[in-house]
């Protein structure tokens, strides 16, 4: 067991580029923070925008959209603000 892991120790701030890339993650999630589950949603939501070409499917982009809020982890005033601009036509 390393002595960061027994809380001997942290890790030099300069080797925390080299941690984050070799478990293919941000800095921001070796400290915890969720911005994984914020990539797979931006993936699909691009998804779902790469296949918008005419209205029929504007309205289903827009139910979708707003069927995702939820799993983004907006403060819920900002996720509100989106709701609105989602409905905006």
């Amino acid at each position: 067991m390393s002595r960061w892991e027994s809380g001997g120790g942290t890790p030099d701030i300069a080797l925390l580029p080299k941690i984050a890339a070799f478990f293919g993650i941000s800095i921001d999630e070796l400290f915890g923070a969720t911005s994984l589950g914020r990539t797979a949603l931006e993936m699909e939501l691009l998804m779902c925008l790469l296949k918008v070409y005419d209205g029929e499917k504007l309205a289903a982009l827009k139910e979708r959209l707003l069927s995702l809020l939820p799993q983004a982890g907006l403060d819920p005033y900002f996720e509100e603000k989106a709701r609105e601009k989602i409905n905006l036509e």
